[in-house]
């Protein structure tokens, strides 16, 4: 075997063990652009804080409030809030402002990994030599003089040479 050769033995062989990596690594990446969790501990947290705030676990009927002096409560909590018919409507529109806040931050992360994902895959398109059935990308350096280029348009507005 030639110098050449084993070059060539040795790049195809990191080849394959790359690919075989491939699946895993795609997997990961996948994981990257997931939704984040829904804000449910967030949303608890803000409960029991404005919950101390309108001081109400001194005034719960459950013990553990009363004791710890902490809400134990929550807005899913498990048997039903003990507190509930405590809260006065303006600490029921700070909570609500409180969980709407957390859902407009969750709702735009979703939306933000989502559109990292979707300029990934357009960039994957884009580098591919081979172009999916149905998508014709436009590249620079095709399709004649720049000035017929939408895409790409000459510097001077004109549609010829410079």
């Amino acid at each position: 075997m030639d110098e050449n050769d084993l070059l060539l033995s040795e790049t195809l062989q990191q080849l394959d063990e790359v690919s075989k990596m491939m699946p895993e690594l795609l997997r990961q990446m996948a994981g990257l652009f997931e939704p984040p969790p829904w804000p449910r501990e967030e949303m608890n947290t803000m409960y029991r804080l404005l919950a101390r705030e309108a001081d109400l676990p001194k005034r719960c009927r459950d013990p553990r409030c009363r004791r710890i002096g902490r809400c134990q409560g929550g807005l899913a909590a498990e048997g039903g809030d003990a507190c509930a018919a405590l809260w006065e409507e303006a600490d029921l529109q700070k909570l609500e402002a409180a969980c709407n806040a957390l859902i407009v931050g969750w709702t735009y992360e979703t939306r933000r990994l989502g559109e990292m994902a979707n300029m990934i895959l357009a960039s994957k398109l884009v580098v591919d030599d081979e172009e999916p059935k149905g998508t014709k990308v436009q590249r620079a350096g095709r399709g004649g003089p720049r000035g017929n280029n939408p895409a790409c348009p000459h510097p001077r507005g004109s549609t010829g040479s410079p």
